[in-house]
């Protein structure tokens, strides 16, 4: 049988990732030896100093046969109250897949969903009332957070 570009990219991307991880180049990023190449369990840990500081995110990623051409779908299983976060479903938007290039990789999509978390587009949410809290009331949207944290270490 033999493996399509797709998967001969997402081995590669896999190998250079778990490298950077072991490296202490790309910290606080976790994968799970992925069963099959194209679905990813992946735990991004809240950024130090801010309100996501603790929590332990869970995400799956999945890529299509198109990969690297096409980017992946990413979605959180964890609860992330967050205005680019769809609440119910954990789907995500962000700015690197409206701008997908094929010279993106998976360090450069884990690296700007990390970054998302502390950095929110508050005018392009999934999560209105995430959206209004992040603009107008930022103690309780803080809050909001940190009860999603607390979710994630039980």
């Amino acid at each position: 049988m033999s493996v399509n570009k797709a998967s001969r990219t997402l081995i590669a991307d896999y190998k250079k990732i778990i490298g950077e991880i072991e490296s202490g180049e790309l910290v606080g990023i976790h994968i799970e030896e992925p069963v099959d190449m194209h679905k990813w369990k992946v735990i991004i840990d809240g950024p130090p100093d801010s309100e996501w500081e603790g929590g332990k995110f869970q995400l799956n990623l999945t890529f299509s046969d198109q990969y690297p051409s096409q980017h992946p779908t990413a979605q959180f299983q964890s609860k992330v109250f967050h205005p680019n976060v769809n609440e119910s479903s954990g789907s995500i938007c962000s700015s690197i897949f409206g701008s997908w290039s094929s010279d993106f990789n998976v360090t450069s999509v884990l690296t700007c969903l990390q970054s998302l978390l502390t950095n929110p587009n508050p005018d392009s949410t999934l999560n209105g009332t995430a959206g209004k809290l992040f603009k107008d009331n930022k103690i309780e949207y803080d809050r909001k957070v940190r009860e999603c944290v607390q979710l994630t270490l039980k």
